[in-house]
């Protein structure tokens, strides 16, 4: 039973928000049983963002506007703006926010109860696509965890990710220790989970949605659902940026991947092997593990890795 009243720093990357943000800041002010502090970095847009986030203020006490008037040019680049320079320490828990998402008033301390009852250093949750006020499907990514997912695949939306203090301050080191290679990075929320399971700490997806993921044409990424979602996909893999973002990745925590990875993952070779050798460790789908098993042949036959 939690009876403290836990501080909760939201970081929102936000970038010509102003159709959906004041929709989502209710939410997010609308949390049961914690005490929020929303911080809101916002890349320069071409509306009128910035003049509602400043009416947003006047409503709502615990807002911060960073407003650095530079283009980050992705949401990914914005968010490890925030994830680096906000300071945690007066923070039980650290979560992160899309702008344009409708949450319920209960995902957050459902999540502190999920990290406390396991003892994990993440969280995340499944999620319901909406679309034009009607919700279009689940998007379930709670299947169960392998050994080596996280070099392929995240750990659920980064939008319902929850991280305790300790853990978002041990990310905030690494990211100011690793700035060249992270300025580099695509994706905020591949790398946090990447972070933690590679230094063999528990993460936790719940099977239960916690908020409205919602769609339209300006989404960055989307559901990832549909074949324009495949395309992308395939078109992103075949260009040779997935196996440079995980090369990425393993610079940024070398330290923490197991000496056997290091191996295997150093050497153009072996690593051929090691992927196909585990190739049902990589993906929690078992569609996704053959998938999976098949790219590596064929990107190796064809001399792409």
């Amino acid at each position: 039973m939690i009876k403290k009243r836990y501080k909760v720093c939201v970081l929102l990357a936000a970038y010509n928000c102003e159709k959906w943000i004041e929709e989502q800041v209710k939410t997010i002010f609308k949390q049961r049983g914690v005490k929020i502090y929303l911080y809101i970095s916002l890349d320069l847009s071409s509306d009128n963002s910035f003049v509602v986030i400043q009416n947003l203020k006047k409503i709502y006490k615990n807002i911060n506007l960073i407003y650095s008037k530079k283009r980050f040019g992705n949401a990914a680049q914005n968010f490890f703006y925030l994830l680096k320079f906000v300071n945690f320490k007066k923070y039980d828990f650290i979560s992160l926010s899309d702008q344009d998402d409708i949450w319920f008033d209960c995902k957050i301390i459902n999540s502190i109860k999920c990290l406390i009852r396991y003892k994990c250093s993440g969280y995340a949750s499944n999620v319901l696509a909406y679309r034009n006020s009607k919700i279009i499907s689940l998007i379930n990514k709670s299947q169960k965890q392998k050994k080596y997912d996280y070099f392929f695949e995240g750990g659920g939306p980064g939008c319902t990710f929850v991280l305790p203090r300790e853990v978002a301050e041990d990310i905030q080191t690494n990211i100011k220790d690793n700035r060249n290679l992270v300025k580099k990075m695509l994706f905020h929320d591949w790398y946090i989970y990447f972070f933690i399971r590679c230094r063999h700490e528990r993460w936790f997806i719940d099977k239960k949605p916690s908020m409205l993921y919602r769609q339209h044409a300006s989404n960055e990424l989307g559901a990832n659902i549909g074949l324009k979602s495949y395309y992308k996909r395939i078109k992103f893999i075949f260009s040779g940026n997935l196996f440079k973002q995980i090369e990425l990745l393993c610079k940024c925590c070398m330290k923490r991947i197991s000496n056997k990875c290091k191996k295997n993952l150093l050497n153009k070779k072996k690593s051929i092997f090691f992927f196909i050798w585990n190739f049902a460790e990589f993906r929690r789908k078992r569609k996704d593990q053959f998938i999976f098993l098949l790219l590596i042949i064929f990107l190796f036959l064809t001399k792409r890795i």
